[in-house]
């Protein structure tokens, strides 16, 4: 639980930063930027997070796993490897390098770029049609942005999550593809459903939280500066 927390502002100021400056660059000359521009910024902010984003994952599955690791009882029992998150990613450093780090890069960059573009887009849609956007509408249009945009990648999810989680000594997926076609003849396509209802009660209230804490503190940096102090309800960095 302490990396995710710890890496949760780095994760945001990345995606928010990236995101902000690259769809101001893209709309420069314009009042507004199209969803074109809103699309293309939330995907080049999806890629920038992932700098962060895929080792803090990797490690949190490590440490929320920490299974039998040899071959024969892998996955049966707990069986505690690591003292912390910081031995975690030593171990997995000293095992494979950098690369070992990013293990599940590629599932969950496809995953985060789709995802990141959609959370955006949705979140500016739902926003542009409320004339006067409030702390409610706000909340709800984070919320509801967070909920559809993790709905739409939630069988990517399932297929990164398995590719983390596996036995590094002994994989049981070659990669993403073999993955998901392993996964589907055992158990059918609701697999790739699995944990929807949960994913949806975390990213209801934290994607609201986030997108109020961003529009809060962009105001109020704004007011100690002295620039205008009209409400912004957009994720465009001014």
């Amino acid at each position: 639980m302490g990396f995710p927390l710890l890496s949760t502002g780095t994760l945001n100021a990345l995606f928010f930063g990236v995101y902000g400056n690259t769809v101001r660059i893209l709309s420069e000359g314009r009042d507004r930027p199209s969803f074109t521009d809103i699309f293309l910024a939330g995907c080049a902010g999806g890629v920038a997070q992932l700098v962060v984003a895929c080792p803090v994952d990797l490690i949190k599955i490590k440490m929320q796993m920490q299974t039998g690791s040899s071959e024969g009882i892998w996955g049966k029992h707990f069986e505690s490897h690591y003292r912390g998150p910081t031995s975690c990613l030593l171990d997995l450093y000293r095992k494979g390098g950098i690369r070992a780090c990013y293990t599940g890069l590629n599932s969950m960059a496809i995953r985060d770029v789709i995802a990141s573009a959609a959370y955006v887009v949705l979140y500016e849609w739902m926003v542009d049609r409320n004339p006067s956007p409030a702390t409610l509408p706000i909340l709800w249009a984070g919320g509801m942005a967070g909920v559809i945009s993790w709905a739409m990648i939630i069988p990517l999810d399932v297929v990164k999550s398995r590719i983390q989680g596996d036995n590094p000594s002994n994989p049981q997926y070659k990669n993403a593809r073999d993955c998901f076609v392993k996964s589907y003849k055992a158990e059918g396509l609701k697999v790739f459903t699995r944990g929807f209802w949960m994913m949806s009660l975390r990213a209801f209230p934290t994607n609201g939280a986030i997108f109020l804490g961003y529009v809060s503190s962009l105001n109020l940096l704004k007011r100690i500066s002295g620039e205008r102090q009209e409400s912004e309800t957009v994720v465009v960095a001014a």
